[in-house]
C-alpha cells in the first residue's frame, strides 16, 4: 500500500497545482522598483485619494529612494495628516511601496503609495481628453452626490434616459466623509419611534450651525428641510434593491467558481482512478478518514497530516 500511497500523493500534488492554476491563483507581480535598479533623478506622480489627486515628488540617489514628498492634494486636514507624515518615511525606509497603511487614513495611504509607483514607473501620465457625449439624455444631473444620485435613479425608474456629470473622480459627494449618517426630519422611522421633529426645527438647526441666515442660501435650505423626510423614506427600498442585485451577482459568480472547481475535481478523481492501485477496502477507509478529518478540522486540511498518513506514520 505504501508504494500506491506515494504514487497517489504525487498525483494529487500535481493535480492540485493544475487546479490552483485553473482557479486563477497567481503570485502578485513585483513592483517596478523591485524588478530593476532605479536611475538617479527626481520623479513626479499622482494618484487619486479621498478628495482628488495626491501629488508626490520622489528623489532617487545612488539607485535608492532618498525622499518622498507629498505635494498638492485635497485630502481632509487632520484625518490625512498621519498618512502624509508616515507613509513617505516608511517607503524610504523599506525602499518599496509595500508598506502598511495608516489606520483611519487608508485611502490617503493607498493614494501616496500608488502615486510613488506611478512616478517610478517611467510612464507618462494620461492626458485629459475632451469628453464626447454619445447619448441623448432626457435628464442631465450635475453632481453625483447623495441628492444627485437619488434624483438620477428615480428619474431612470420613471423611464428617463439620464446623464450624470461629476467633476470628482469618485461619486458620493459629502456622503464619502459623512460616516454613514444622514439628516432629515419627518421621515417614517422617526414617526414610528414617536420622535417629535419638524421641517421648521430642522431648518433652525441649519441656521444655528451655519452661524445665521446671512451665511446660507435660505431658499435651498428650506427646500432641503421640507423634503428631507420624503427623501429618506425613499432610500431604504432603493438600497435594498441595489443590495439584492449585488448579492445575486455574487451568487452567480460563486456558483460559476464552484462549478469550475467541481469540474477540476471530477477530472482529478478520474485521473487518479485510472492510474492508482488501491483496493475497495482501502478506498473505503480513506474516505472515512477524510470525512472525519473534515468534520474535526472544519475543513482546515493539513498537508503535513496527509503526508504522514500516506507514509503510514499514523
Amino acid at each position: 500500500m505504501k508504494t500506491g500511497r506515494k504514487t497517489l500523493l504525487s498525483r494529487v500534488l500535481v493535480l492540485a497545482l493544475v487546479m490552483a492554476l485553473a482557479l486563477g491563483t497567481a503570485l502578485a507581480p513585483l513592483s517596478a522598483m523591485a524588478e530593476a535598479a532605479l536611475a538617479d533623478g527626481t520623479y513626479t506622480g499622482a494618484a487619486n485619494g479621498m478628495g482628488g489627486a495626491v501629488n508626490v515628488t520622489v528623489t532617487v540617489e545612488g539607485g535608492k529612494i532618498t525622499s518622498v514628498e507629498v505635494g498638492e492634494h485635497q485630502e481632509t486636514a487632520g484625518i490625512s495628516d498621519p498618512a502624509i507624515e508616515q507613509i513617505p518615511a516608511a517607503i524610504v525606509e523599506a525602499q518599496s511601496t509595500d508598506v502598511d497603511g495608516v489606520a483611519g487614513a487608508t485611502v490617503t495611504s493607498d493614494a501616496i503609495k500608488a502615486a510613488v509607483d506611478a512616478a517610478l514607473s517611467g510612464e507618462a501620465p494620461e492626458e485629459d481628453k475632451p469628453l464626447e457625449i454619445t447619448v441623448q439624455p432626457d435628464v442631465i444631473v450635475v453632481g453625483a452626490g447623495m441628492a444627485g444620485l437619488v434624483a438620477s435613479v428615480h428619474a431612470a425608474e420613471l423611464g428617463a434616459n439620464v446623464l450624470v456629470l461629476e467633476q470628482n473622480y469618485r461619486v458620493g459627494g459629502s456622503a464619502n466623509t459623512a460616516g454613514g449618517s444622514i439628516s432629515g426630519a419627518g421621515y417614517k422611522i422617526q414617526k414610528e419611534a414617536d420622535i417629535e421633529d419638524s421641517a421648521e426645527a430642522f431648518y433652525n438647526d441649519f441656521v444655528t450651525m451655519g452661524g445665521g441666515e446671512e451665511n446660507m442660501n435660505t431658499e435651498i435650505a428650506k427646500v432641503h428641510a421640507e423634503r428631507s423626510g420624503e427623501a429618506i423614506d425613499y432610500l431604504p427600498p432603493a438600497l435594498v434593491a441595489a443590495l439584492r442585485g449585488t448579492v445575486e451577482d455574487s451568487e452567480h459568480r460563486i456558483a460559476r467558481l464552484l462549478f469550475k472547481l467541481a469540474v477540476e475535481t471530477s477530472m482529478m478523481m478520474n485521473v487518479l482512478a485510472a492510474g492508482m492501485e488501491i483496493s475497495e477496502e482501502d478506498l473505503r477507509q480513506l474516505r472515512a478518514r477524510c470525512v472525519r478529518e473534515v468534520k474535526q478540522t472544519n475543513g482546515n486540511i493539513s498537508l503535513k497530516d496527509a503526508v504522514k498518513y500516506q507514509k503510514g506514520q499514523e
